[in-house]
């Protein structure tokens, strides 16, 4: 299935009629979309047009009708429902491509466009003519290279039906201003101004392939836990600045699904710590500990966010976390989606139990039990998280453990003395917007572990004396 965009002009109908004879193979759904903005003449114009021509070709039809209003529309408002109502139809057809009739011309503006208003090469390469969404479909653009005046020609001389659309003469908006205006007046600086244009962003687009490509693999990637995107700020900093600033352009497209402006993006990279901001768009930005930390702001708080400083100290608040008991009678990983983690514990075998899966008798050997290595995954990594007390030993004893979050007024006993969690976590580098999500082990009596920071003195030693249990971070370890 092929969702159609007809809007009753001539490209999008010679767009269709291409179709309908170059793949007859193709099911083909023609969709208009009407704004409900134009006059009640006009728009029953575009309806006969759109509906004629799929009774021509034998197609289906299908007539979306919005409301937006005839008050305060402009032309990113009526783009963006026009092409919110095709996807919508795709995605209820579970179509595989939303078709477009869009020419060499309209590259050309779109190009002229976004160097307007200062656009990198991504926004440089204009439209692209075949481009997946994570929605199923692709838009496609078969008419990409095709002139405009060429598609006109076609669809006069096969006396297809169509009605022009008369806002295409309204100067006021942006696109008809570079139509009219700057392509003649390039056309007076050079020959062929469209294709040159359309040249330039074929260019634009391999250059940011390559970028996209090197900034995907650089080490400075942005790294996800849980809810929130990180990125170091040194290794950015080593980067190439066409680099690095993908590399957060990337992390803003992690938290929001959306690319984000040029603006927004050098806010970040000129954001030090410790500081606070929240970024227009609904995106809470905490820079410290050599870190910048993303994450979507709670959709109450969402609308109408403005790019503002706030004191180093607030953040939102963070969603209750269950707590998870610590079975030490079994092997298990317990998942901590707070940072897309797991706690991995290995337990002693009971011998009385027998080799497990082997049906023998299992040998009660002298001496005391050997804690097996937990594999941690090359991609482990959490900042503020150490070397060491990635693991700790158990002791045998009757407490009952659980996985929770820190709490206010926690206290361990190390080496150096009883000391809080915050003051545990600020030595150890551990940004603040993940200190409210680490995972902790505690007991009734106190806390035992905190991966990657600090653990008890006590039950670490005695762990190493009487082992009985491992326990181990992991990613996402989901085994049983």
């Amino acid at each position: 299935m092929v969702v159609v965009a007809c809007s009753a002009g001539a490209d999008s109908t010679a767009l269709a009629a291409l179709l309908d004879e170059a793949r007859a193979d193709l099911d083909l759904r023609l969709v208009h979309v009407d704004h409900g903005i134009r006059s009640t003449e006009e728009r029953a114009a575009d309806h006969l047009a759109v509906t004629t021509l799929a009774s021509w070709l034998g197609r289906p039809v299908e007539v979306v009708t919005l409301d937006l209003g005839a008050d305060g529309v402009n032309e990113e408002r009526a783009r963006d429902a026009r092409h919110a109502a095709l996807e919508g139809v795709a995605t209820d057809l579970a179509a595989v491509a939303i078709a477009y009739g869009h020419t060499a011309e309209d590259q050309a503006e779109t190009v002229l466009l976004r160097l307007a208003r200062g656009t990198g090469t991504t926004g440089a390469g204009g439209m692209s003519s075949w481009l997946p969404t994570d929605r199923g479909f692709a838009r496609w653009r078969p008419l990409l290279r095709l002139r405009r005046a060429d598609v006109h020609r076609f669809v006069e001389g096969e006396g297809l039906p169509t009605h022009r659309d008369h806002t295409n003469d309204d100067d006021t908006v942006r696109r008809i201003r570079a139509r009219t205006e700057l392509l003649p007046a390039l056309g007076r600086l050079a020959d062929d101004p469209v294709g040159a244009l359309g040249r330039f962003a074929d260019l634009a687009t391999d250059d940011a392939v390559t970028l996209d490509r090197l900034a995907a693999t650089s080490p400075a990637a942005a790294l996800q836990r849980g809810t929130v995107v990180l990125v170091e700020q040194r290794a950015v900093g080593r980067l190439e600045p066409a680099i690095g600033r993908r590399v957060v352009r990337d992390a803003l497209i992690a938290v929001t699904g959306q690319v984000p402006d040029a603006a927004t993006t050098a806010r970040v990279l000129g954001t030090r710590g410790p500081a606070a901001r929240t970024l227009s768009g609904g995106i809470r930005l905490r820079a410290d500990h050599g870190w910048w930390a993303l994450e979507r702001l709670p959709s109450e708080d969402r609308a109408g966010a403005l790019d503002t400083a706030s004191r180093p100290g607030s953040a939102p608040a963070v969603p209750a976390d269950p707590v998870v008991e610590v079975p030490l009678d079994r092997s298990v990983s317990l998942p901590w989606p707070p940072l897309g983690l797991a706690v991995r514990v290995e337990v002693e075998p009971d011998p009385a139990a027998g080799a497990a899966g082997s049906g023998q008798i299992a040998l009660q050997l002298p001496g005391a039990w050997t804690p097996p290595p937990i594999e941690e995954a090359t991609d482990l990594r959490l900042p503020g998280l150490g070397a060491d007390w990635r693991t700790l030993v158990l002791p045998t004893s009757g407490d009952v453990l659980h996985v929770r979050t820190p709490r206010a007024g926690d206290v361990l006993r190390t080496a150096a003395g009883t000391k809080r969690l915050v003051a545990l976590f600020r030595d150890a580098g551990v940004p603040r917007a993940l200190r409210s999500r680490w995972p902790v082990v505690a007991s009734e009596a106190g806390c035992v572990w905190v991966p990657g920071v600090a653990a008890d003195v006590a039950v670490a030693a005695r762990g190493r004396a009487s082992p009985r249990a491992v326990l181990g971070l992991v990613v996402g370890d989901a085994r049983a």
